[in-house]
């Protein structure tokens, strides 16, 4: 939220900001019993909101900050992209490319 809304609506703020937390988990509910057959897709999504929320929480947040995770990820991630580069198959130009063998060239 900016800051202009969340002066706006004051300490309504605060009581929206929880509700949307339940509105979310009875979302998941709610699609879980809709689904009738096959429930992985709802509790993926739903194990996928739990840990977004899981990581809302001050102690958690502060020990994920103190661990660095984005700066870890980073060097994960251009790591790979470092070696994608490398592996990719460049073409030669085609101005350079002998279109005619010489042996098609004397018949």
């Amino acid at each position: 939220s900016t800051r202009g809304w969340m002066k706006r609506l004051g300490i309504r703020w605060k009581q929206l900001h929880k509700l949307v937390y339940i509105a979310g988990l009875l979302a998941v509910t709610h699609y879980i019993w809709v689904v009738k057959s096959d429930y992985r897709l709802p509790l993926a999504i739903g194990v996928v909101l739990v840990l977004l929320l899981i990581a809302r929480i001050p102690l958690v947040r502060k020990y994920l900050a103190n661990q660095n995770i984005s700066r870890r990820l980073k060097g994960i991630f251009s790591n790979r992209v470092k070696r994608s580069r490398n592996n990719i198959h460049r073409e030669e130009n085609p101005s350079e490319r002998n279109i005619y063998s010489t042996n098609e060239m004397e018949t």
